[in-house]
């Protein structure tokens, strides 16, 4: 019955509902009865004094004990009270209006009521009907004829009045509203059922729905979303959920294209290589010639897929966040400007004008060889997509707010896409007509990982008239997260334009 969370959250609502009111109705019951007894005595001590001085009045009228006994009886069914005439000189009881305890010894009362001064006392006695409760005056005092109310000491009358309740009359009007009030506690119960129900519904409906979501995400359906109505525990549930979804669905759908990517990189090189071993076996390579050129392509296409394989779990070791190395202070002047010299004699044979310019700069803290990559990723990348005759501009300047380095690479004669310069940095992304030969497509994805991995940001610009230009983004700092965007650079309007597609 109890096997579901919404279940288990009804009951749990009922049951502490039914709690409270168990125990407020328990204390209003018990506060009800201390009242109820405190105004029942003190409609008894009302009484007691009236009747003692009617008393009185008759002894002194010289009236006998039996008439008395008689008018008391009277007394006693107008107030609906029992009343014992007490002989002062023995304590025998001379007058019962319950005809119980006629002739019977009645022992002094023992407690003094509250709030009386000592004039008035509870007694508390068993008789065959059960136990009953009396009040009475204090043994020594009596009072004064003529004078209700007025206490005078030394007048002993012949006979005093008690006053008697049964025991049980005391709070036997609250424990008539008992079942009352168990009727109102059921009737409240019932009405909190509803609200019961409603608030575990609201709390098990986005559980149920978390749960839904997870099982078809089992079954492999991981593009699972599902809406967050409170800002909550329940809210911040579903949200922190819908993240962990699209994230589990962008890395299926990424090692998917991961599989898919690596597949069709190495399709081309085996197939090279299959061809060409198979052509030295099966005799159709006939001259020396013939074989060196074979055992020249398979070597080429095994070197690449070497490449190939190393760069893909170089870039795999990063997106596992392994690159926490130890940092340095890096001079990244002399290190930009030792590998634009290295790239100085591939820019002549492509007579392409290589220029740098650098200004003073902050120190920073990395990795020098990680750093160096990117710098060699950058300019290998320009000189690609750079035609004879173009212009390759490498810049270095400090931010205009002093918090870190920009790195600039801007060449001309080619130009990116707008909706292609977001997957530039892709792994294995090549622009439209570019071929295999021209890389792994994985130059720019290690770059931007590294950058990321020092704390800083990667981006391109690309217009026709202007040409192409990647930058960079380092902090001044240690690196750490950076939380506001670096400041994008303007575009370098440098040589000529030569419209075309650079294939990234």
């Amino acid at each position: 019955m109890l096997n579901s969370f919404r279940a288990r959250l009804i009951a749990s609502y009922a049951f502490v509902v039914f709690i409270s009111l168990f125990l407020a109705g328990s204390g209003f019951l018990w506060m009800g009865q201390q009242y109820q007894m405190q105004r029942e005595m003190e409609r008894l001590a009302n009484i007691v004094l009236p009747l003692n001085v009617y008393v009185r009045h008759l002894e002194l009228a010289g009236v006998p004990t039996s008439e008395i006994a008689a008018r008391l009886e009277e007394q006693a069914q107008q107030l609906n009270v029992r009343l014992l005439l007490i002989r002062t000189t023995d304590r025998l009881v001379a007058a019962d209006t319950a005809d119980e305890l006629q002739g019977y010894y009645l022992p002094p009362a023992e407690e003094s009521m509250p709030g009386q001064g000592g004039r008035l006392w509870i007694g508390r006695y068993m008789a065959a009907a059960g136990p009953f409760v009396t009040v009475s005056l204090a043994g020594g005092w009596s009072p004064a004829p003529g004078r209700p109310g007025d206490w005078l000491p030394g007048l002993a009358p012949r006979h005093v009045v008690m006053v008697a309740v049964p025991q049980a009359s005391l709070v036997s009007a609250w424990l008539a509203l008992t079942p009352r009030l168990v009727v109102v506690g059921v009737l409240a119960l019932l009405a909190s059922l509803p609200v019961a129900l409603w608030l575990s519904r609201s709390i098990s409906r986005p559980l149920a729905r978390i749960t839904r979501a997870s099982e078809e995400m089992a079954r492999g359906h991981y593009e699972q979303q599902i809406p967050v109505e409170s800002q909550d525990e329940i809210g911040r549930l579903a949200a922190a959920f819908n993240l962990m979804a699209k994230q589990v669905a962008h890395s299926h759908r990424t090692l998917r294209e991961f599989l898919a990517d690596i597949s069709h990189e190495l399709r081309t090189p085996l197939t090279s290589i299959r061809g060409f071993s198979q052509a030295m076996t099966d005799g159709s390579l006939q001259t020396p010639a013939e074989y060196a050129e074979a055992g020249r392509v398979i070597h080429e296409e095994a070197g690449r897929m070497a490449r190939l394989v190393e760069d893909l779990l170089y870039l795999s070791r990063m997106e596992a966040e392994r690159l926490a190395g130890e940092r340095h202070p890096v001079d990244l002047r002399a290190l930009v400007g030792a590998c634009v010299r290295r790239v100085e004699r591939r820019a002549t044979a492509r007579e392409v004008a290589l220029a740098f310019d650098a200004a003073a700069l902050p120190a920073i803290l990395g990795e020098s060889h990680r750093l160096e990559q990117v710098v060699d990723n950058l300019l290998d990348n320009a000189l690609k997509h750079t035609p004879a005759g173009g212009q390759i501009t490498v810049r270095l300047s400090p931010d205009g707010a002093g918090r870190g380095v920009r790195l600039t690479v801007h060449n001309t004669g080619s130009v990116i896409p707008p909706e292609e310069q977001e997957r530039v940095f892709d792994r294995f992304y090549r622009g439209q007509g570019a071929s295999s030969a021209e890389g792994s497509g994985l130059g720019l994805a290690i770059a931007r990982r590294i950058v990321e991995a020092h704390g800083g940001q990667i981006g391109v610009t690309s217009t026709p008239e202007d040409g192409t230009m990647f930058w960079v983004w380092l902090p001044a700092r240690a690196p750490t997260a950076v939380s506001e965007p670096a400041p994008r650079p303007g575009y370098l309007a440098l040589g000529a334009k030569h419209p075309g597609t650079m294939a990234q």
